[in-house]
């Protein structure tokens, strides 16, 4: 598919909705990854195995969440480029963006694996746990360029309003990786590093049909035929990809506190705390595909130079976000529980009433996290990431106050309040900056 979607012209609304829907399809298939691991280890292989691919997560995010911030940034450009309608511009940095990643993804390997068991001893990881945790962690670290292909590409695909090739790539690889798990699984009983590397090996699959794809949209026909090193295009790509991978990062380092906090009370809830938080991720992503197609709606926009229309389009995503968080919260609080219970062995209730009050928290804040992509997203797409990654702070400041000032009473409860606050005082913070931003925006 070469099928591009010019977002400067038509109603704001449709072509939102138009490039959020085969996003939220492939964001629903991604998640299959991680509930395919959780599923088949938790259900064929017990609990602890459960928990120690459940506590890699804030890990694999913050040193995995570095190259995706990344790739984020990077497609701002080539999205202001494409709506500037500057083919010279759209070539060069659709090329630097391979190169910086390759760059980037080499490194991001090396460390990853390096620090692994580190990071997860710094944590606390409870000892029964420990070793499958470090497993599963450098296997996935090993696979950082995969992450780095499949991401950079897909988001340059979004960046021109292509969002049907990234889906069919995550059909194929989510197929591949089902087939993968259960091989390596069951019969061949590989536990925690089956689970990784049939997830390495899908993800890997998706990078390199991403890329085909990406080499046959008309404006990059001849990405390759100059193969110089453009210091003046990397210099600005990285002006936007460093403050939004600095974001992600600063983000998992509130998640990785979380966690920290979560292994405290033990594998039950380690385990609880995986489940939970799958499923958020699974609940959420209609918000987050909205936050993607806002930012690629706006960079085009700004790009032309239309920053009344601009604003029309973050409207309606605040709208559309709204509808969906509220929706998703009602049949996350009505269904949770037997959610959560096919996650888990038959007669495990324990991990399932420790489960849901956490997805119960944040099903009732659903609606804040939704604003929060929207309004993130947006000032992305106008090219401010520096806000943005101030947000990132915030999240961290709040996750940090409210584990430490809640009484150890609550419990496991405290998690979850601890996440929506984070939510609420970085929605709040991202509203204030948008505004700010597009006052200025007027005023040029």
């Amino acid at each position: 598919m070469n099928r591009t979607t010019d977002m400067t012209k038509g109603n704001p609304y449709r072509l939102i909705i138009g490039l959020a829907l085969p996003l939220l399809a492939a964001n629903l298939l991604q998640q299959v990854y991680g509930l395919v691991d959780t599923m088949i280890v938790g259900r064929c292989v017990g609990t602890d195995a459960l928990a120690s691919v459940g506590c890699t997560g804030a890990l694999t995010w913050l040193i995995l969440g570095f190259i995706i911030g990344l790739t984020q940034g990077f497609s701002i450009l080539v999205s202001q480029y494409f709506g500037k309608k500057d083919d010279a511009g759209t070539i060069t940095s659709v090329r630097m963006s391979m190169i910086l990643s390759l760059i980037v993804g080499v490194i991001i390997t090396i460390l990853g694996v390096i620090v692994s068991r580190p990071l997860l001893t710094m944590l606390g990881t409870p000892e029964t746990i420990i070793d499958d945790a470090v497993i599963y962690l450098e296997i996935i670290m090993a696979g950082s360029l995969a992450v780095s292909l499949y991401n950079t590409t897909s988001s340059i695909l979004r960046a021109f309003g292509n969002g049907t090739s990234p889906l069919i790539s995550i059909v194929i690889s989510t197929v591949l990786n089902i087939v993968l798990d259960l091989i390596f699984i069951v019969p061949l009983g590989m536990g925690v590093a089956g689970a990784a590397i049939a997830t390495v090996i899908a993800q890997l699959v998706s990078g390199i049909f991403c890329y085909t794809s990406m080499l046959k949209i008309p404006e990059l026909k001849d990405l390759w035929h100059d193969k110089q090193f453009d210091r003046r295009s990397a210099s600005e790509l990285m002006k936007m990809g460093l403050p939004v991978a600095v974001m992600n990062s600063i983000t998992a380092i509130g998640v990785v506190v979380l966690q920290g906090a979560v292994d405290a009370l033990g594998s039950l809830y380690v385990a609880a705390y995986t489940v939970a938080g799958r499923v958020v991720s699974l609940a959420d992503n209609a918000t987050v595909v909205i936050g993607i197609a806002i930012s690629t709606y706006a960079g085009q926009n700004i790009g032309a130079g239309n920053v009344e229309r601009t604003k029309q389009g973050v409207k309606a995503a605040a709208l559309i976000s709204i509808v969906f968080s509220a929706a998703i919260a009602a049949v996350m609080i009505v269904f949770g529980k037997s959610i959560c219970s096919a996650f888990l062995k038959a007669g495990e209730e324990d991990g399932v009433s420790a489960a849901y009050p956490y997805l119960l928290i944040c099903s009732v804040m659903l609606w804040s996290l939704s604003l929060l992509f929207v309004f993130r997203s947006s000032l992305q797409g106008i090219g401010n990431t520096f806000v943005p990654m101030l947000s990132g702070i915030i999240e961290l400041g709040a996750r940090i106050a409210v584990v430490t000032i809640l009484p150890s009473s609550l419990g496991f409860s405290k998690i979850g309040i601890a996440e929506v606050s984070a939510w609420f005082c970085a929605m709040v913070f991202l509203m204030l900056g948008y505004f700010r931003e597009i006052r200025r925006k007027q005023s040029l």
